[in-house]
């Protein structure tokens, strides 16, 4: 992944997390054990590192959508729920009717697996990271950018719908920050 794949996603989750657009989930059921093979420990590092690529791949995605305002959703589509991908389309829809881009150039670091849960029959996982939307910039009609500045870096707890024991087929599900929380 790319830096500015990495930005973009975060930018996509501080913007979420900035405008309250959260798709909602149903509380998790119950919780359940990571998909193992026969006698191979579950490498919980690399679940983090797989929705850290994850999250480069919405961020990029996201900035696409907002730079259409709202009219390209295929690449987020990939990585996203259709919930999600909604609530993203309605966020652009808005900035582009008030006549602003927001760049999504967010960062983060410090992403842990929290626990994986089963609703009906879909597995979720559960990651935390910090993101840091300091760097994000909102352009006006006339070109100007403004970047959002000395805003916070904060903990984000991030639902990952799995759809593969192997945990190649992941979509964005839902964020929420930890108010209070320290990174």
């Amino acid at each position: 992944m790319t830096r500015t794949h990495l930005l973009a996603l975060i930018s996509a989750a501080s913007v979420l997390c900035l405008t309250g657009c959260f798709p909602s989930l149903p509380a998790a059921s119950h919780p359940v054990d990571p998909p193992q093979q026969t006698n191979a420990p579950v490498d919980f590092t690399a679940i983090a590192e797989v929705a850290d690529e994850l999250l480069l791949d919405y961020w990029a995605a996201v900035e696409e959508v907002y730079e259409s305002g709202g009219a390209e959703s295929d690449a987020l589509s990939q990585v996203a729920v259709p919930e999600t991908v909604l609530e993203e389309q309605a966020v652009a829809q808005s900035h582009a009717e008030k006549g602003i881009t927001v760049i999504p150039r967010y960062s983060s670091h410090a992403t842990q697996f929290e626990r994986l849960f089963l609703d009906g029959d879909t597995v979720y996982l559960v990651v935390t990271t910090c993101i840091d939307s300091s760097n994000v910039g909102i352009v006006d009609d006339a070109g100007n950018e403004q970047l959002m500045g000395n805003t916070p870096i904060e903990l984000n707890e991030i639902t990952i719908e799995v759809n593969d024991a192997a945990f190649t087929d992941l979509r964005i599900a839902r964020w929420g920050i930890h108010k209070g929380a320290e990174c």
